[in-house]
C-alpha cells in the first residue's frame, strides 16, 4: 500500500476515533469511555504488532516512551471532549504532527526543508484562526 492511502486512512480512521469519542463522552462518563476504546486498542494492538522475532532493546526504551506519551494525550483528549461543548479539542490537538517535526529538528537534528517550516507555519496559524 502507498504511504498516502495509508495516510489518508488514518485521517479517517482518527476522524471516526474522534467522533466516537465526541459522542460517547457527550453522553456516557469519559472514564468510562476511555477505558472500553483501551481495550479494544489493546487487543487490536496484541493481535497486529505482537513481536514474532526477538525484541531488540532499543525498540523497548522508544515503545514505552511513545506508549506514555500516547496514553497521556488519550485521556488528555477524552477529558477535553467530556468538558467541551463541542468538538474543538480535537483540531487543537492535531497540531502534533508540526510539534513532532520541530522536536526531531532539535533533538534528532533532522534537516528542515523550507516548506516543512512553512507546513509548521500554515498549521500552527490554521489551528489559531479556527480557535479564535
Amino acid at each position: 500500500m502507498h504511504w498516502i492511502i495509508a495516510a489518508g486512512l488514518s485521517g479517517l480512521a482518527y476522524a471516526v476515533w474522534a467522533f466516537c469519542l465526541r459522542a460517547g463522552t457527550a453522553s456516557h462518563n469519559w472514564k468510562q469511555v476511555l477505558f472500553f476504546a483501551a481495550v479494544a486498542e489493546m487487543l487490536v494492538i496484541l493481535v497486529y504488532a505482537w513481536p514474532k522475532t526477538a525484541v531488540q532493546a532499543g525498540a523497548v526504551g522508544w515503545g514505552l516512551g511513545a506508549g506514555l506519551a500516547a496514553v497521556v494525550g488519550y485521556i488528555l483528549i477524552v477529558y477535553a471532549l467530556s468538558v467541551s461543548s463541542h468538538s474543538m479539542p480535537v483540531v487543537v490537538s492535531h497540531i502534533y504532527p508540526a510539534l513532532a517535526v520541530v522536536m526531531a529538528f532539535i533533538i534528532l537534528h533532522e534537516p528542515m526543508s523550507l516548506e516543512r517550516w512553512l507546513g509548521v507555519a500554515l498549521t500552527t496559524a490554521g489551528i489559531w484562526l479556527v480557535v479564535k
